[in-house]
């Protein structure tokens, strides 16, 4: 099941804290998010709809569940909400005017990305495109997201393994991988038999690339691991599940731990030993 965080964003010339001690709020409602393209999920007695930023409900409060908006398009479930991971119902998603443009009849949906929105049905997961049609056809295990034209795919066999796919569904590259990273540019890194190396678009290895020493870390998965220079020596970076570089391969060892509800990330170069703050799937930040 996918999550997903819901972000404070200030609108026009009032701010949410403002606007939710506003009377009619505090009436009407049972609670408020906060605003995202203009709308923000309001819920009384259970269930969902949107209000605009003047407090006129735009889409009617007849949903177990909603997601805030993201490109004119929010996802909304018909049925039962019995917590973010166990919902008795369907999937769809409503524009901005309230407009139910897909319609409900997904077990769970992805959010767009590339003009294309994972979608699991009857089992497996497909895509759709902004206007709801088929466009991959549900035939994978794991849900995806087209951070480019190329998206990763699990398929189980003995076990879930991955590869990637382009946009119009087509296997470019097969899922014979126990876990895979996006591509970032022309490469991507991928582990396999105990290995991380660097394949291209075609599924071939770059010669002499091979992560050494890496782990798997956090709730966002990162990966830490070192390159071997020519001397022999390691020099360990940071990537996220996305395949972007968080920190370079200049550092003697990285960990990431977890502490409480927080991920922190620790890298040791020289007798200096850094430490930051993970805030989200593309961001750490230096604490003391």
């Amino acid at each position: 099941m996918m999550k997903y965080c819901f972000t404070f964003i200030a609108v026009a010339s009032i701010t949410f804290a403002a606007f939710a001690q506003q009377p009619f709020v505090q009436q009407e409602f049972d609670y408020v998010d906060s605003f995202s393209e203009g709308r923000a999920i309001v819920v009384r007695s259970g269930k969902c709809g949107f209000i605009d930023e003047r407090g006129n409900v735009v889409v009617p409060l007849r949903y177990a569940y909603a997601r805030p908006f993201s490109g004119g398009l929010a996802a909304v479930v018909t049925g039962h909400w019995r917590s973010e991971t166990e919902i008795d119902g369907l999937y769809g998603f409503v524009d901005l005017d309230g407009k139910e443009v897909i319609p409900c009849e997904y077990e769970d949906v992805g959010s767009f990305s590339g003009g294309i929105a994972a979608v699991f049905k009857n089992r497996k997961w497909g895509g759709i495109d902004r206007q709801g049609n088929m466009v991959i056809k549900p035939q994978f295990d794991d849900s995806f997201c087209f951070t480019s034209d190329i998206a990763v795919v699990g398929i189980r066999t003995d076990k879930l393994r991955f590869g990637y796919i382009d946009k119009q569904g087509r296997v470019i590259v097969p899922c014979r991988y126990d876990a895979a990273l996006d591509f970032d540019g022309d490469h991507a890194w991928v582990e396999k038999d105990g290995e991380m190396f660097r394949i291209d678009k075609t599924g071939t290895p770059v010669p002499g690339v091979k992560l050494h020493n890496f782990s798997w870390g956090g709730k966002y998965g990162f990966l830490s691991g070192a390159l071997e220079d020519e001397a022999g020596k390691l020099h360990y970076g940071l990537l996220n599940k996305a395949g972007k570089l968080l920190m370079p391969f200049e550092f003697d060892f990285i960990s990431v731990y977890g502490l409480g509800d927080e991920d922190y990330v620790v890298a040791d170069k020289g007798a200096e030993k850094q430490r930051y703050l993970v805030k989200g799937p593309s961001e750490i930040v230096r604490v003391k």
